[in-house]
């Protein structure tokens, strides 16, 4: 996948900071790894041939699910690969994607507060998010089953409720764009899922957010269902 599907800015700042852990004296003991996950290339079509082959031969054993996003798998599988083999990362912790929405937050929010409207003009449809990003969070946990210490996050219970994802909270925007957190957002989530964090940094196994163990419960609530 080299060189395929990534924008040129992007691939210059994940060379420059994967450069700069290779060239610490100390490995890192732990890796945090966040992206704008739904982001999807035209090469997912391609990948979509003969997935479990493809799959299989960069080492990813499991039967792949419906609707994996294989390029993606892939991706990330390298991205993952490289952690914990070159940098010996012990435990790597993923952030999946937050709601993305149609226009920057924060003028969207200043717009509707100019013209009187209701800030939901700026929310989006749970059901339209949850459908963007059902293919990510698929790949997403099957890569987490195939690697040792690896855990995935699910911050959409933060942002939406059953009926709308919102980007903002009482104490105002959660997002400094359409799909980037602010610092205030940032903290929301490092708050939410601050044992996950925990278990990140510090190696405690036994630590896991109340909002990752919700989230893992409904996952498997639906994996069961018919």
């Amino acid at each position: 996948l080299e060189g395929i599907g990534l924008r040129q800015k992007c691939r210059d700042f994940y060379t420059k900071g994967a450069n700069r852990i290779r060239e610490l004296p100390g490995r890192p003991a732990f890796a945090i790894f966040s992206a704008r996950w739904n982001n999807k290339e035209s090469f997912d079509e391609v990948l979509k041939v003969a997935p479990a082959e493809v799959l299989a031969a960069a080492g990813l054993r499991l039967p792949p699910p419906a609707d994996l996003r294989p390029a993606m798998a892939l991706g990330v599988a390298g991205f993952l690969t490289e952690a914990q083999e070159n940098w010996r990362a012990e435990r790597v912790l993923i952030i999946g994607p937050v709601p993305e929405f149609r226009h920057p937050v924060p003028e969207c929010l200043a717009r509707a507060d100019h013209r009187g409207l209701d800030r939901d003009v700026c929310s989006m449809p749970r059901e339209r998010v949850e459908r963007r990003r059902r293919e990510t969070m698929i790949t997403l946990d099957y890569l987490a089953a195939q690697f040792p210490n690896v855990r995935v996050i699910d911050p959409i219970d933060l942002f939406c409720d059953e009926r709308l994802c919102r980007p903002y909270d009482s104490g105002g925007p959660l997002y400094t764009d359409g799909d980037h957190l602010s610092v205030r957002g940032a903290e929301k989530l490092y708050a939410a899922f601050s044992k996950d964090f925990a278990w990140a940094i510090e190696g405690n196994a036994a630590t896991v957010s109340e909002v990752s163990e919700n989230a893992r419960g409904s996952a498997a609530g639906s994996a069961a269902s018919p």
